[in-house]
């Protein structure tokens, strides 16, 4: 247990953290941009609340927008490290209040970005300025990513994703595409969907050997890139579109 503590280099983390902090900014300020922020929190009546959270903060508009532009300012401080324990805490806060809101907008997204901000928000704590850090840090940020990379395979096997006719109402959008017309059968829609569940399963298999974790990682990166496009990309105001960039960013 003692090589946990062990000092490693903190350029992982500093690296994780630059493009998670961009990441973070840019997600915010597009529901800014598109002003989806009425839809969300001021025009529906009903919110579902969580079974222990029984409780509804109606917040103006006004409230809303400046929430959203803090999470932009802390993703920017996050990524540039200014104030980025600050930066963390903040946007660990927020996120968690928005998380809360209404358990229709849950999603995998949701919960990885919380443990994201947790994780660094424990890190950089206790981060000294120099270039070392203990070898545990770093194995905690990655054991975030493991357990809901595991966790979001499992999902691929729910109704949602074996169902054959949502794989041919994506592939509709793309029938443009004679290849991908060709796809849209019910027997390639079940070989594409249980290939994809093989897939991830190899690519996570991959990512832990040594001699193959290139391989797994260029594969990683065009499996949830291509999720993000077939399943996700047209999934409008839902967290769940941001759940495979997040993953390639992991």
């Amino acid at each position: 247990m003692l090589h946990v503590y062990k000092l490693t280099s903190q350029r992982p983390i500093i690296l994780f953290q630059f493009v998670f902090g961009l990441y973070l900014s840019v997600l915010n300020a597009k529901y800014l941009y598109f002003n989806w922020l009425p839809d969300l929190y001021i025009n529906p009546i009903f919110h579902s609340k969580y079974p222990i959270f029984q409780f509804h903060v109606s917040l103006p508009l006004a409230v809303h927008i400046f929430l959203y532009i803090t999470l932009v300012c802390c993703g920017l401080g996050i990524a540039f490290k200014v104030q980025e324990k600050l930066c963390t805490m903040y946007a660990l806060l927020i996120s968690l209040f928005y998380f809360l809101f209404d358990r229709l907008y849950y999603s995998d997204f949701s919960y990885l970005n919380l443990l994201f901000l947790l994780s660094l928000l424990v890190i950089n704590w206790s981060t000294r300025d120099d270039d070392s850090i203990p070898k545990w840090k770093v194995l905690w940020l990655k054991s975030q990513f493991w357990i809901v990379a595991f966790i979001a395979m499992l999902h691929l096997m729910t109704t949602d994703f074996l169902d054959n006719h949502v794989w041919i109402a994506r592939l509709e959008i793309f029938k443009f595409h004679s290849f991908l017309n060709l796809l849209s059968t019910d027997s390639i829609a079940s070989f594409g969907v249980y290939f994809t569940i093989i897939l991830y399963a190899i690519c996570l298999l991959f990512l832990i050997t040594k001699k193959l974790k290139k391989i797994g990682l260029l594969l990683w990166i065009g499996l949830q890139t291509s999720l993000y496009i077939l399943f996700y990309k047209f999934e409008i105001q839902v967290d769940r579109a941001n759940f495979p960039m997040l993953m390639i960013i992991g």
